[in-house]
Protein backbone atom coordinates (compact mmCIF):
# COMPACT_ATOMS: atom_id res chain seq x y z
CA UNK A 1 0.00 0.00 0.00
CA UNK A 2 1.19 3.29 -1.00
CA UNK A 3 0.98 4.88 2.60
CA UNK A 4 3.04 2.60 4.40
CA UNK A 5 6.06 3.87 2.22
CA UNK A 6 7.96 7.13 2.25
CA UNK A 7 9.39 9.65 -0.25
CA UNK A 8 12.48 11.06 0.24
CA UNK A 9 11.56 14.24 2.04
CA UNK A 10 9.30 12.49 4.30
CA UNK A 11 11.56 10.04 5.76
CA UNK A 12 13.57 13.64 6.18
CA UNK A 13 10.68 15.34 7.51
CA UNK A 14 10.50 12.01 9.84
CA UNK A 15 14.07 12.05 10.78
CA UNK A 16 13.81 15.88 11.70
CA UNK A 17 10.74 15.55 14.16
CA UNK A 18 12.73 12.46 15.66
CA UNK A 19 15.32 14.40 16.41
CA UNK A 20 13.77 17.48 17.50
CA UNK A 21 12.06 15.16 20.23
CA UNK A 22 8.57 16.90 20.41
CA UNK A 23 9.22 20.56 20.14
CA UNK A 24 9.05 20.27 16.49
CA UNK A 25 7.16 22.59 14.71
CA UNK A 26 7.94 23.93 10.84
CA UNK A 27 10.63 26.17 11.11
CA UNK A 28 12.78 24.19 13.28
CA UNK A 29 12.63 21.02 10.53
CA UNK A 30 13.42 23.33 7.65
CA UNK A 31 16.08 24.67 9.49
CA UNK A 32 17.32 20.95 10.45
CA UNK A 33 16.64 19.41 6.81
CA UNK A 34 18.65 22.75 5.32
CA UNK A 35 21.68 22.73 8.18
CA UNK A 36 22.36 18.58 7.56
CA UNK A 37 21.54 17.94 4.34
CA UNK A 38 22.75 21.29 2.45
CA UNK A 39 18.86 20.96 0.58
CA UNK A 40 16.87 23.93 -0.05
CA UNK A 41 13.54 23.11 1.42
CA UNK A 42 10.60 25.47 1.16
CA UNK A 43 8.34 26.01 4.44
CA UNK A 44 5.52 25.13 2.20
CA UNK A 45 6.65 22.05 1.17
CA UNK A 46 7.39 20.67 4.47
CA UNK A 47 4.32 21.97 6.46
CA UNK A 48 2.55 19.92 3.60
CA UNK A 49 4.49 17.22 4.08
CA UNK A 50 3.99 17.70 8.01
CA UNK A 51 -0.11 17.34 7.13
CA UNK A 52 0.62 14.17 4.57
CA UNK A 53 2.60 12.71 7.83
CA UNK A 54 -0.22 13.64 9.85
CA UNK A 55 -2.94 12.18 7.48
CA UNK A 56 -1.16 8.69 7.25
CA UNK A 57 -0.98 8.74 11.22
CA UNK A 58 3.00 8.80 11.42
CA UNK A 59 3.01 12.04 13.26
CA UNK A 60 0.95 13.89 15.71
CA UNK A 61 0.13 17.59 16.08
CA UNK A 62 -0.81 20.02 19.38
CA UNK A 63 -1.34 23.74 19.27
CA UNK A 64 1.04 25.44 21.67
CA UNK A 65 0.49 28.81 23.40
CA UNK A 66 0.49 32.49 21.91
CA UNK A 67 3.98 33.60 22.17
CA UNK A 68 4.50 37.87 21.93
CA UNK A 69 7.10 37.78 19.63
CA UNK A 70 5.52 36.07 17.16
CA UNK A 71 2.50 38.66 17.01
CA UNK A 72 -0.01 36.44 19.14
CA UNK A 73 0.29 33.38 16.57
CA UNK A 74 0.25 30.00 17.87
CA UNK A 75 2.73 27.31 17.18
CA UNK A 76 1.66 24.10 15.93
CA UNK A 77 4.48 21.40 17.32
CA UNK A 78 4.27 17.57 15.89
CA UNK A 79 5.79 14.33 17.92
CA UNK A 80 6.47 11.30 16.13
CA UNK A 81 3.74 8.35 16.96
CA UNK A 82 4.58 5.15 16.78
CA UNK A 83 3.53 4.22 13.23
CA UNK A 84 5.83 6.81 12.26
CA UNK A 85 9.00 5.01 14.26
CA UNK A 86 7.70 1.71 12.82
CA UNK A 87 8.37 3.04 9.27
CA UNK A 88 11.37 4.57 9.54
CA UNK A 89 13.13 1.95 10.68
CA UNK A 90 11.80 -0.38 8.20
CA UNK A 91 12.78 2.32 5.63
CA UNK A 92 16.37 1.91 7.33
CA UNK A 93 16.50 -1.75 7.38
CA UNK A 94 15.95 -1.31 3.38
CA UNK A 95 18.50 1.15 2.84
CA UNK A 96 20.88 -1.12 4.95
CA UNK A 97 19.94 -4.18 3.18
CA UNK A 98 20.64 -2.08 -0.18
CA UNK A 99 23.57 -0.41 0.54
CA UNK A 100 24.66 -4.53 1.88
CA UNK A 101 24.41 -5.54 -2.10
CA UNK A 102 26.52 -2.65 -3.35
CA UNK A 103 29.17 -3.07 -0.64
CA UNK A 104 29.05 -7.02 -1.42
CA UNK A 105 30.16 -6.15 -4.95
CA UNK A 106 32.90 -3.39 -4.27
CA UNK A 107 30.58 -0.66 -4.43
CA UNK A 108 29.81 -1.26 -8.05
CA UNK A 109 25.87 -1.97 -8.65
CA UNK A 110 24.98 -4.59 -10.72
CA UNK A 111 22.83 -4.52 -13.77
CA UNK A 112 21.82 -6.33 -17.15
CA UNK A 113 24.56 -9.28 -17.60
CA UNK A 114 25.60 -7.40 -21.36
CA UNK A 115 25.92 -4.20 -19.66
CA UNK A 116 28.06 -5.68 -16.21
CA UNK A 117 30.47 -7.35 -18.37
CA UNK A 118 31.23 -4.65 -20.90
CA UNK A 119 34.27 -3.84 -21.69
CA UNK A 120 35.81 -0.59 -22.48
CA UNK A 121 35.97 -0.58 -25.61
CA UNK A 122 32.08 -1.80 -26.07
CA UNK A 123 31.75 0.78 -23.39
CA UNK A 124 32.87 3.71 -25.61
CA UNK A 125 31.04 2.99 -28.61
CA UNK A 126 27.93 3.39 -26.88
CA UNK A 127 29.14 6.32 -25.94
CA UNK A 128 30.18 7.80 -29.12
CA UNK A 129 26.47 6.13 -30.39
CA UNK A 130 24.43 8.37 -27.93
CA UNK A 131 26.65 11.19 -28.04
CA UNK A 132 24.52 14.69 -28.90
CA UNK A 133 20.91 13.18 -28.56
CA UNK A 134 18.94 11.62 -25.39
CA UNK A 135 19.52 7.80 -25.32
CA UNK A 136 16.01 5.55 -25.08
CA UNK A 137 16.93 3.81 -21.88
CA UNK A 138 18.83 4.58 -18.68
CA UNK A 139 20.81 1.31 -19.40
CA UNK A 140 22.48 3.18 -21.93
CA UNK A 141 23.20 6.92 -20.61
CA UNK A 142 27.18 8.13 -20.31
CA UNK A 143 27.01 8.42 -16.82
CA UNK A 144 25.81 4.92 -16.25
CA UNK A 145 28.95 3.63 -18.24
CA UNK A 146 31.62 6.01 -16.83
CA UNK A 147 30.52 4.47 -13.02
CA UNK A 148 30.62 0.52 -14.99
CA UNK A 149 33.76 1.81 -16.39
CA UNK A 150 34.76 2.62 -13.17
CA UNK A 151 33.80 -0.73 -11.37
CA UNK A 152 35.55 -2.58 -14.42
CA UNK A 153 39.01 -1.42 -14.44
CA UNK A 154 38.83 -1.78 -10.07
CA UNK A 155 38.28 -5.32 -10.59
CA UNK A 156 41.01 -5.08 -12.79
CA UNK A 157 43.45 -3.70 -10.87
Amino acid sequence: MKGEHLGELEELVLLAVQAASGDAYGVTVQQTIEQTTGRAVTLGAVYACLERLERKNFVASRVGGEEARQGGRRKRFFTLLPPGVEVLRRTRDAREALWGLTEANDGCVRTASRTAMATPSTLRRSLSRHRGRRPHRTLHAPRFHARTLACYLARLS
